[in-house]
Parts: structure tokens; sequence; C-alpha cells
């Protein structure tokens, strides 16, 4: 998805709910998604929605690892 387009679908869910979960997946493996980690910064940015996301994690690396505890990820499944 183009991440401006996200951005903005982001921000509308965001001012629609006073708190919500944004569970990141669509068809495949999200780690596969060349911008995945820029994606949930996104939803990250507006506060007020927790983020999960489902994995078989074989493509998670230790960087990205680290850079989804800082992002502040709530589930990986």
């Amino acid at each position: 998805m183009n991440p401006a387009l996200h951005r903005n679908i982001v921000e509308q869910i965001s001012r629609t709910v006073s708190r919500g979960v944004v569970v990141a997946h669509g068809a495949g493996e999200p780690l596969a998604h060349p911008q995945f980690l820029s994606l949930l910064e996104n939803i990250r940015r507006v506060g007020n929605l927790d983020i999960a996301f489902l994995t078989n994690a074989r493509l998670l690396t230790r960087e990205q690892s680290q850079q989804i505890l800082n992002i502040g990820v709530q589930s990986i499944g």
C-alpha cells in the first residue's frame, strides 16, 4: 500500500475511535513488505491505536525485532 494512503487511512481511523487496535495483515507474510516497519510507525504516530500483526517470523531479523519493540507493537501472533 502506498505509505501516504496508509497514513491517511490510519489518521481517519484514529479520528473515529477513542482507542482501538489495528491488526496489520493482508495476504501473505507482512514482514515481506518492504515498507512494513514504516507502516507500523504510521500507526504508532497517531497515539490512540494499538498495533498487532500475524507472522510466521521466518523473515524476522534481530534488527527488525528491535525496531518492532521500539515502535511499541502490543501483540505478535
